[in-house]
């Protein structure tokens, strides 16, 4: 009876034994997965504040070709002798960039808009977006509804002195359209968010559903790190379609413009869960083999014993 009495506590002790050797493997494996997930995320994190800068790069390099016709119009002998018509279609040959078309306005009227046809009817005041400036000062505008075209835009435009206490508005007016083909060439992957927004946290360009947010404020944390100037960064936010996401900010110094590129947070964990199911169930295997192991030991050490 003492030695039936000691063969449980023998077989317990050992696949007692076999579990305590087992813990700490799998702790170890554990740690191991989860620093594997922190290593992918920091990755994807860089990944998108990378392509969040090389994506306000782009949008600057956008604004830079509209500077640089502002600079070579301004500087057109038609628009210096007030030759409205021959302006406007010194203008008209000049624009090449798509969606995009140029205003001159003078004495609070326009005089040009070419993206009307030439000896259209034009506008007798002008935007309010240009109040506040100072000759030769290039300034990007934030977005507005256009005052022609009827469409969210945005603008490029300078003060130029026309003589006599008289000045000139020169612009390049872009459709918002125009910047978000900007993000569609990006190439993002379906799951991914991409947004523009303006000085004043307005969406300019957003992929996808463009046209169902554009003229929409960001979300109230991406409002708030506008307004704090808030330069780069990753965080974790919820966008405006409530979907929990990781994103970067990345604040171009040109524009003032904010870029923001977002994936769901289920995108990033969706491997590590798939990994902790995997170590459970290898762990659940291993403890049972284990086990059995440690019994099977168990026995054939308790079976002489038993005999004595």
């Amino acid at each position: 009876m003492r030695a039936n009495g000691r063969l449980p506590t023998l077989r317990s002790r050992l696949v007692l034994l076999a579990l305590v050797l087992l813990v700490p493997a799998l702790l170890a494996a554990a740690l191991t997965l989860y620093a594997g997930y922190r290593q992918a995320r920091q990755e994807v994190e860089r990944h998108l504040q990378e392509t969040s800068r090389a994506l306000s790069l782009v949008v600057d390099r956008q604004f830079g070709q509209a500077e640089a016709l502002l600079w070579a119009l301004s500087a057109s002998r038609q628009l210096r002798a007030g030759d409205h018509a021959g302006f406007d279609g010194l203008a008209r040959e000049a624009v090449r960039i798509p969606g995009a078309w140029v205003v001159v306005e003078e004495d609070g009227r326009q005089v040009v808009n070419t993206r009307l046809p030439p000896g259209s009817p034009l506008p007798e005041t002008g935007t309010a977006y240009r109040q506040g400036r100072h000759a030769g000062q290039i300034r990007i505008s934030d977005l507005f509804m256009g005052t022609v075209a009827r469409t969210p835009s945005v603008a490029v435009d300078v003060l130029i002195d026309a003589g006599n206490g008289r000045e000139r508005h020169l612009s390049v007016i872009m459709e918002a359209d125009t910047i978000a083909r900007i993000l569609a060439d990006q190439g993002l992957p379906p799951s991914w968010n991409g947004a523009i927004l303006d000085r004043n946290g307005i969406i300019v360009a957003r992929t996808p559903d463009h046209e169902r947010f554009v003229g929409r404020s960001a979300t109230g944390d991406n409002l708030e790190r506008i307004r704090h100037a808030v330069a780069k960064g990753v965080f974790e936010s919820v966008n405006l379609t409530g979907v929990e996401t990781v994103l970067a900010l990345a604040r171009s110094p040109t524009s003032g413009w904010t870029m923001i590129l977002a994936v769901p947070r289920t995108e990033l964990t969706a491997g590590l869960r798939n990994l902790a199911l995997l170590l459970a169930g290898a762990a659940g295997l291993l403890t049972a083999l284990g086990a059995g192991f440690a019994a099977h030991v168990a026995r054939r050490i308790t079976g002489p014993v038993e005999g004595l």
